[in-house]
C-alpha cells in the first residue's frame, strides 16, 4: 500500500529499498462522543519533517496546544501561556513517558492491583480503530458498540 521509499529523521537520509508499509501513510478518524464533542485522531507516516508528537485539545473554554494554554480563565491574555515541560519532540524515546508507564505496570503487578489501562480499556481502543476501518470500507458513519465483528459483513 505505502511507499517503498523511507526517510530516517535521525540520520536525515533516504532508503529506497524499504519494504512497503502495510497500511496507508496518512490515517484520519473523526469521532463524535455521546455528549456531542468531536475528536480527530490522525497519524501521518508519509510526511517528511522532523519527528513531532503534537498534542491538541480545543474547547469552548480554552485550548491546549502542545505545552501552551489559552483559556478564558486568564482575562486579558494576549498570547499562549507556555508551560515548562519536556515535549516528546524527538524519536529518541528516552525522554518520552514510557518509564512512568512501565513503573505503573510494575507497581500494579507487585500490588496485585488492576491498572486503569487494562485489557478492557485496550479492547475499547481497538473497537474505535475497527469502527474507523469499517467506516472507511463502507463510506458511512459507524456507531459503537460494534454489533458484528469486523470483516464478517456481507460484501
Amino acid at each position: 500500500m505505502g511507499s517503498r521509499r523511507e526517510y530516517n529523521p535521525l540520520t536525515n537520509t533516504w532508503r529506497d529499498d524499504a519494504p512497503p508499509m502495510e497500511y496507508d501513510g496518512l490515517e484520519v478518524a473523526l469521532v463524535r462522543f455521546s455528549n456531542g464533542a468531536l475528536g480527530k485522531i490522525s497519524v501521518n507516516a508519509d510526511c517528511i519533517m522532523p519527528y513531532r508528537f503534537p498534542f491538541r485539545i480545543f474547547g469552548s473554554k480554552g485550548s491546549v496546544f502542545d505545552n501552551q494554554v489559552w483559556s478564558h480563565k486568564f482575562p486579558g491574555q494576549r498570547n499562549w501561556i507556555a508551560l515548562p515541560s519536556v515535549l516528546p519532540d524527538s524519536s529518541d524515546v528516552r525522554h518520552h513517558p514510557f518509564q512512568a508507564q512501565m513503573d505503573h505496570f510494575v507497581e500494579c503487578v507487585l500490588a496485585g492491583r488492576e491498572s486503569h489501562c487494562n485489557l478492557d480499556d485496550a479492547a475499547l481502543t481497538h473497537e474505535v480503530v475497527f469502527a474507523a476501518l469499517r467506516s472507511y470500507e463502507t463510506g458511512r458513519p459507524v456507531r459503537l458498540p460494534l454489533d458484528t465483528p469486523v470483516g464478517s459483513e456481507a460484501r
